[in-house]
């Protein structure tokens, strides 16, 4: 099936729901993020090494969001 990429407008041949031709695709998807590297805590600024791709902060800064979290100020 003949189908019109979202971004660039060119049109490609697909067999699934496409909505982005190969050469757009790859732009769209995710940076993976290296397990292991070093990033800094979002919230105090410490150098951590990330374990997971969704972790932002450190130990003790998670911890203290997790207790105040939903605590009225």
């Amino acid at each position: 099936m003949i189908k019109q990429c979202v971004i660039c407008d060119r049109e490609f041949y697909s067999r699934t729901n496409a909505k982005f031709c190969p050469e757009c695709s790859p732009r769209r998807r995710k940076t993976t993020v290296e397990l292991g590297g070093l990033m800094k805590c979002e919230m105090c600024g410490k150098e951590i090494v990330r374990t997971v791709a969704t972790k932002r902060y450190c130990a003790a800064c998670h911890e203290f969001i997790r207790r105040h979290h939903g605590q009225k100020k």
